[in-house]
């Protein structure tokens, strides 16, 4: 379940037909998302929580509209890194915090659902049993209020995919995550153009989807979204990951 922040409704494309290339809404993508996520990659490379410590200073000083929602991501990009450290204890501890921000703050509007829904998939992994299961259902009640307000927004899509490609196919997992994957590819960034609202999740689908086909045993497609997900995010090192990450869905980032 790591892979989630490393690594809908509607049926699958025609296997012959794959989604633009080009987001039908393109944007710049907001200050604080970059520098959350170029401080977890500097947090992995120093093995140091400072980069992430910096970030949420920035953050808490400069107040927006989004500052709950980028602590909460901030949150998540923690829980990563001490899995990373192999510091399940910790990571736990992060994402319950970045989970207590939405209890303290409910959410409002479809970004904060989709984060929301994001954060509870990713805490999936530190339940067992039912508890997993109602974890489960959790995020996908979450999801559903999410595109009840915004029915084209790409992260909710995206964690539905992968929710149901990580859950267990003895619990109905694995029967509609391509479909939610191609739909997130085909929605754009943002629908309404904000450098203070997120514009993550693109190439995060990409990931996930190319660890799908490899998993299904379908490599020609798993290289076809290799190839133009490598034009879209050339620096990317979560796509190289995911194209070696073989058949079976690995644990691994959003």
């Amino acid at each position: 379940m790591t892979g989630l922040c490393l690594v809908m409704l509607g049926g699958s494309a025609p296997r012959s037909k794959f989604p633009s290339l080009r987001p039908p809404l393109e944007t710049r993508q907001v200050s604080a998302q970059v520098e959350i996520e170029k401080a977890l990659g500097e947090a992995l490379r120093d093995h140091t929580t400072g980069p992430l410590l910096h970030v949420r200073q920035r953050i808490r000083r400069t107040a927006t509209p989004y500052s709950r929602y980028w602590l909460s991501y901030l949150a998540l990009h923690e829980s990563v890194y001490y899995l990373r450290q192999a510091d399940r204890p910790r990571a736990e501890q992060a994402i319950k915090a970045g989970l207590a921000l939405f209890e303290a703050t409910p959410p409002r509007h479809a970004e904060d659902y989709a984060l929301l829904a994001h954060l509870q998939s990713f805490a999936i992994q530190f339940h067992y049993g039912m508890a997993a299961a109602v974890a489960s259902s959790r995020v996908k009640e979450s999801a559903a209020q999410a595109l009840k307000l915004d029915a084209r927004n790409l992260r909710v899509h995206y964690v539905l995919g992968s929710n149901d490609f990580y859950t267990p196919a003895r619990y109905g997992g694995g029967k509609k995550a391509e479909s939610y994957l191609l739909k997130a590819l085909a929605l754009p960034d943002q629908t309404l153009k904000n450098t203070q609202a997120p514009s993550w999740g693109r190439e995060q689908t990409y990931g996930l989807l190319i660890k799908l086909y490899q998993r299904d045993n379908r490599p020609e497609l798993a290289r076809r979204y290799y190839a133009d997900a490598r034009r879209l995010f050339p620096a990317s090192t979560q796509l190289p990951a995911a194209a070696k990450s073989g058949a079976k869905p690995v644990a691994t980032n959003n």
